[in-house]
């Protein structure tokens, strides 16, 4: 079984920095941490990006939805930390989010 979830991030210009990686404006020790507990839940992810530099897509895989779950729940105090989705709001970035497979 897995559990697969996309991210399709979309931004209006190369030069408005992505907003999810927190690399910029980051809380004290969460820099790395989302990917770290990709890690513990069993999941894992690839992260590709369009030639044009606008889009970037986000996979992440997990052996079944209560390993997403557990991702989820840990990861989302961060992210709200660290206003990931207020500060792509107001950079203009769009946010898809899509479950890709779920067998």
């Amino acid at each position: 079984m897995a559990y697969k979830v996309q991210f399709a991030l979309t931004r209006p210009s190369t030069d408005i920095p992505w907003q999810n990686n927190l690399e910029s404006n980051e809380v004290a020790g969460d820099h790395g941490r989302p990917a770290e507990l990709v890690a513990e839940s069993g999941g894992s992810f690839e992260r590709t990006s369009s030639p044009d530099g606008l889009s970037m897509n986000t996979v992440y895989t997990f052996p079944d939805i209560a390993a997403w779950q557990a991702y989820h729940q840990a990861v989302a105090p961060i992210w709200n930390r660290n206003d990931v989705a207020g500060r792509m709001n107001t950079a203009g970035i769009t946010v898809a989010v899509e479950v890709i497979e779920n067998t």
